[in-house]
């Protein structure tokens, strides 16, 4: 009922949308694909051990966990096969800390929320208020994951879980040093 002017806006926002999403994917894509390219390994002895002893204690499938370097901290990736991924220059003694962190992840299905979050993006691409709420949503379910994480320590487990997230926060901000 608008004629040919809502037709070309409906498609100038319909491009807008499109570009923005396609922008987000191949930044992801790219992301992921440095990421295969800086492994080094999978985890091996007392640390696989480990990790899937952590897998039957939180009720969750193993997912491949690799060493990778650079990386400044450990990271879950991928939607449909997900992976774990974790410094090689971690201490053995943070690994677990960091593993049970990106299984927290996993658990709460939050590499799909993820996907929500960058489809509210691409469509509300105008909008600063979603882009700024979907920074507020990634920071609220790394602070959420971290709760999850520290519910069942002790006050010394929390401590080096702490101490844990602080040297990755500054890894990943020593350029500005913003910790």
């Amino acid at each position: 009922s608008y004629g040919w002017t809502g037709k070309w806006f409906l498609a100038g926002y319909g491009a807008a949308a499109a570009g923005v999403a396609v922008w987000m994917i191949l930044r992801n894509a790219a992301f992921r694909r440095r990421l295969k390219k800086s492994r080094t390994g999978e985890i091996t002895g007392g640390m696989r051990d480990a990790y899937m002893a952590l897998c039957a204690e939180m009720g969750v499938k193993p997912l491949p966990v690799y060493l990778a370097d650079p990386l400044p901290g450990a990271c879950l990736t991928g939607v449909l096969r997900p992976e774990i991924y974790l410094p090689l220059s971690m201490k053995a003694e943070d690994a677990p800390y960091a593993l049970r962190h990106e299984l927290c992840h996993y658990k709460a299905h939050d590499n799909w929320w993820s996907v929500l979050r960058l489809i509210c993006c691409a469509v509300q691409w105008f909008n600063p208020l979603v882009w700024i709420a979907a920074r507020c949503v990634r920071t609220d379910c790394e602070l959420a994951c971290d709760e999850r994480v520290t519910a069942q320590m002790n006050e010394e487990e929390r401590v080096a879980y702490a101490g844990t997230l602080v040297l990755a926060a500054a890894k990943r901000n020593a350029p500005r040093m913003s910790v």
